[in-house]
């Protein structure tokens, strides 16, 4: 289980230039939340440290994505399947602390809090319905320039032959 949680009616506007939106977003991974649940950050950048994380690993690349407030982040690892079957990815999330080294899997040595093995398709799809229920609050509230800022980034295309191996 992969969920991305985003609460727009919680959503402050601290600044335009440069953009700074924070508000409620966490992961939901295998039952667990993560960071917390209602964890409060930048969620712009949350969202966009995500989806380069899911372009990455289209690619087959480990990627990591990023809350910035504190010391935590999600890692996607994409898993070796067999040819012509979905591509999964191991996403483990991490308090990191102040570690720097990394073991034999490629996580860190922080302390992995929760983990899951889904589908990358997955993962993409629950970014794609945050970044809509925020373009659609920001549209409803009159900030069109915040939806502009949703499409600078990684854009869901549940056509895109990388999702299967």
């Amino acid at each position: 289980m992969f969920d991305v949680h985003v609460v727009p009616d919680k959503l402050k506007i601290d600044s335009r230039d440069p953009v700074f939106v924070d508000g409620p977003v966490w992961l939901t991974l295998g039952g667990r939340d993560f960071p917390v649940s209602g964890w409060t950050d930048a969620v712009l950048s949350v969202l966009g440290s995500m989806g380069a994380a899911v372009a990455g690993a289209l690619n087959g690349d480990i990627h990591d994505f990023y809350f910035f407030e504190g010391s935590y982040f999600a890692k996607l690892l994409p898993l070796s399947d067999a040819p012509g079957t979905p591509r999964r990815v191991r996403v483990a999330a991490v308090d990191d602390g102040s570690a720097e080294t990394v073991d034999d899997e490629a996580l860190p040595e922080g302390e992995v809090l929760a983990e899951t093995v889904v589908l990358l398709r997955e993962v993409a799809e629950r970014h794609r319905a945050a970044q809509e229920l925020l373009r659609a609050w920001f549209e409803a509230h009159g900030e069109v320039e915040l939806a502009a800022v949703l499409s600078r980034g990684y854009q869901y295309d549940a056509l895109d032959p990388r999702f299967t191996h």
